[in-house]
């Protein structure tokens, strides 16, 4: 004889029930038979007949709780009638909704999470020996998880449709906390409707929320959008965040990419710095925003960084190491002196990036010369000995000093 169960629910979740009822049916091959109300039953006396009928038929009660009916009271009163007879009940729970929600007498028996493999299995071991159907069907599990997540998933867009569906509506003010305003804008990200998200981004206070969904819509391959989000965005961190994003979802290449990377130059110029390190890294050496990203730097301090970086790991690629070399020369030949010195610390004395340096310097600051060659007298006399004897330092005042030190 087939187990018959009484499928409780409220009906907010009448898809969730459904699936629970289709899928369970299917594994056990008719040997459990589900009643479904798929109304809410109100007090009075058709509330008592329904409950009354279903106890005399119904073997056992399965509870469905979501976050959206954990507060629905007739869940639990169908519940206790099974409960007060002492008849067997199976708790059904979404993965938002706690344990502890529930009334401390369900939680006598084991909880099941619709979402999580090993809850369901044990769900299903249970309904097995109860009905003794026979052999548990496990190969019924990743189905049943599967049909509960994709029920969720259309509830959710279901209820933010008729939630947030009415913003639309320009005339109608927005919600003044920006958590509210970040859902009211995922959900026209994932409607795709971007005139509406810039709109409500505008409003959009709290600059971590708006990198949020710039990184969302660069997830989503939706970079013109992503990147009109981050032109509302002053926040230096949050405009990094969002460069390495795109340089991690393979956008480096893109034009929205290169526009961010002249809003972090006009902004902060370190956070352009990391981005540019952070395409190195990714060995990506010859795409052609690389080049113009370096050409952005105003700051040379950072852009010596990005140097640094290069000779530090052994990066010897000339184009690049040519181009920030040209880039800082114009510029500010201390910082120039000093990629020199990292070129030094690396043991890299005798490599001609050393040599172009020196030459540059000899021409264009003197005394920046000098720093140089004191420090490669402690690791390259042949090197040092060649500025001093092939009248690259002219100043007397400088080959004195140089000189001392090589008594």
């Amino acid at each position: 004889m087939a187990y018959k169960i009484f499928l409780s629910h409220a009906s907010v979740d009448k898809q969730v029930a459904h699936e629970v009822a289709r899928v369970l049916n299917n594994a056990f091959h008719g040997d459990l038979v589900f009643y479904l109300a798929f109304k809410e039953l109100a007090a009075g006396d058709a509330w008592k007949q329904e409950i009354k009928e279903n106890l005399e038929t119904c073997d056992a009660i399965i509870s469905v709780f979501t976050s959206d009916s954990i507060t629905k009271p007739w869940l639990y009163v169908e519940w206790s009638a099974y409960w007060m007879r002492d008849k067997k009940f199976y708790i059904l729970i979404d993965d938002d909704v706690k344990v502890s929600d529930l009334f401390q007498p369900m939680q006598d028996r084991q909880i099941t999470n619709m979402r999580d493999e090993a809850s369901v299995k044990m769900l299903f071991r249970a309904l097995n020996d109860d009905s003794h159907h026979g052999t548990v069907p496990y190969e019924y599990v990743k189905e049943f998880i599967e049909s509960i997540s994709d029920s969720v998933e259309v509830k959710r867009k279901q209820k933010h449709l008729s939630s947030y569906g009415l913003y639309r509506d320009s005339s109608i003010s927005l919600p003044n906390d920006d958590g509210e305003k970040e859902k009211i804008a995922f959900f026209f990200l994932e409607s795709k409707e971007d005139e509406q998200l810039i709109r409500v981004c505008t409003q959009i206070r709290d600059e971590f929320i708006l990198g949020k969904i710039s990184n969302a819509l660069i997830q989503n391959k939706n970079n013109e959008t992503a990147i009109a989000v981050a032109e509302l965005i002053k926040n230096s961190d949050v405009l990094g965040q969002i460069g390495l994003r795109f340089v991690d979802n393979d956008f480096s290449e893109t034009v929205q990419f290169r526009r961010l990377g002249q809003i972090l130059a006009v902004r902060n110029q370190a956070e352009l710095r990391k981005i540019v390190v952070h395409i190195i890294e990714r060995g990506e050496l010859e795409i052609s925003n690389l080049r113009s990203l370096i050409g952005e730097f105003s700051n040379m301090a950072e852009l010596r960084k990005v140097g640094d970086y290069l000779v530090q790991n052994n990066i010897l690629n000339k184009a690049l190491l040519d181009l920030i070399i040209h880039t800082i020369r114009s510029k500010n030949l201390a910082e120039l002196r000093k990629l020199a010195s990292e070129f030094i610390s690396a043991g890299l004395t005798k490599n001609q990036f050393v040599r172009d340096i020196i030459e540059i310097l000899s021409k264009g600051n003197q005394r920046e010369l000098e720093k140089l060659a004191a420090e490669l007298f402690y690791h390259d006399r042949t090197l040092f000995d060649e500025i001093l004897n092939n009248n690259l330092i002219t100043l007397p005042d400088s080959l004195e000093r140089l000189r001392n030190i090589s008594k």
